[in-house]
């Protein structure tokens, strides 16, 4: 089940120059499966975000390069084959360090943007 999402958009104006991205965390929710499920203490909020913001300012003194292999080592979709339109069964390869992803019909290798990735193009559900 899933607690968290990471929601990413690539910025592209005379080339890539970036990307933002953005972290949503189920801490306490009653309606839906979150960290508090898991935890057996009450979690300290603002001890939990200083967490989240000192690993993000590990990253980003970190070279791009490094990061990208870091995120790389740790996707869920990586290697995974998925029907992906309009492309047919694709394995998501890598996030790449210039913002796009690379998938893999089995014949050649596709390099999409990343903001232009679409889980909807799924034709069955992870």
């Amino acid at each position: 089940q899933k607690i968290c999402g990471i929601l990413t958009t690539a910025l592209y104006e005379n080339g890539y120059q970036g990307t933002i991205v953005g972290i949503g965390l189920n801490v306490y929710d009653r309606l839906h499966v979150s960290m508090s499920d898991y935890v057996d203490e009450e979690i300290d909020l603002e001890k939990l975000m200083l967490s989240i913001d000192e690993t993000f300012q590990k990253l980003c003194r970190q070279d791009f390069d490094q990061v990208v292999a870091h995120i790389n080592q740790r996707s869920y979709l990586q290697g995974k084959i998925l029907p992906y339109a309009p492309y047919g069964n694709v394995s998501f390869d890598c996030l790449n360090s210039d913002g796009t992803v690379s998938l893999n019909n089995g014949t050649k290798v596709i390099k999409i943007p990343l903001n232009e990735i679409n889980l909807g193009n799924m034709t069955q559900k992870l």
